[in-house]
């Protein structure tokens, strides 16, 4: 590709191709997505402009973003940013890429908000990464949150993404592995868990599509040989710092729905069991409450 004389339109043929040919999936879209990046414009603009040349700079960002695809680099590290609940989250390889099912589970915290009243709810995030979750619930529930994440790295990305995002007031970040970063005066306070813990199986890891094995932390990805190392730590930790009728909601791995449903029935601590299913049908989000009460009173 020369880095001068292509149209937009051009551009974006030339992009499709290259990534036809390396087997990319959804090689249209994503042809669409590095020229928006590239362009900073919206899609419907890359067709009204498309007789437009390029610029040198804009023809050599392209090559540079496409040789980075054509290695399987998502996109999402490639520019640094990934959207999630409508916002754009910083993202660097030190945190996982946001998923569409991880939207999921604010939505169900979100929806069972009103079952504990009107005052301020305390939520927990473990694996927080780039702080989606808790910066997302932040924004969109009247609450405080704890979010905590053993990789330093990583709080670094969350800290900064709650910064521009403007939640930073309502959110702190612990180091730590998962309940052993949280302030002790949260025991028994604390109306929701929220997670997204690593839980992939050892032998699900090697099947990754390569933008995933080779480019996302593999910390926060590996849950161990059947994928509930991490899962059976939660479950069996979070009703010490769950109020009573307090919630734990888990994201899960597509397969995991009984065995993860067994554990938390085997857990004296809790009632209310069930299995919410993302959007193509599959289990994916565990929620239970803490025993006691049906209902939070106050702390």
């Amino acid at each position: 590709m020369e880095e001068h004389g292509l149209t937009i339109g051009e551009a974006l043929m030339w992009a499709f191709e290259e990534l036809s040919k390396a087997l990319i999936p959804f090689a249209r879209d994503e042809s669409e997505f590095l020229l928006m990046h590239v362009l900073d414009c919206r899609r419907h603009e890359l067709f009204l402009n498309a007789r437009r040349l390029l610029t040198p700079q804009e023809a050599l960002l392209l090559k540079e973003a496409a040789a980075r695809r054509l290695e399987r680099e998502p996109l999402q590290y490639i520019f640094g940013e990934a959207e999630f609940r409508g916002r754009a989250f910083k993202v660097t390889r030190d945190v996982l890429i946001p998923r569409p099912e991880t939207e999921l589970l604010v939505g169900e915290a979100i929806k069972e908000a009103p079952s504990f009243g009107d005052g301020t709810l305390t939520v927990i995030d473990l694996c927080t990464g780039s702080g989606c979750i808790a910066i997302s619930a932040a924004l969109e529930m009247n609450c405080e949150v704890f979010a905590t994440d053993i990789s330093e790295k990583a709080l670094e990305i969350a800290k900064e993404n709650a910064q521009r995002l403007g939640a930073s007031h309502k959110v702190t970040f612990h180091k730590g592995d998962l309940f052993g970063a949280i302030p002790e005066k949260i025991k028994g306070r604390a109306h929701m868990v929220l997670t997204n813990p690593p839980y992939i199986t050892e032998k699900d890891m090697d099947g990754l599509a390569p933008e995933v094995k080779d480019f996302e932390p593999r910390q926060a990805l590996y849950g161990g040989s059947d994928g509930l190392d991490i899962i059976r730590r939660i479950i069996s930790g979070a009703t010490a710092y769950l109020a009573p009728g307090g919630l734990l909601l888990m994201e899960i791995g597509y397969d995991q729905s009984e065995a993860v449903t067994k554990l938390a029935e085997a857990y004296v601590g809790y009632s209310h069991i069930e299995i919410v299913k993302d959007y193509a049908g599959i289990g994916r989000i565990l929620k239970a409450r803490s025993k006691q009460q049906a209902r939070f009173q106050g702390s």
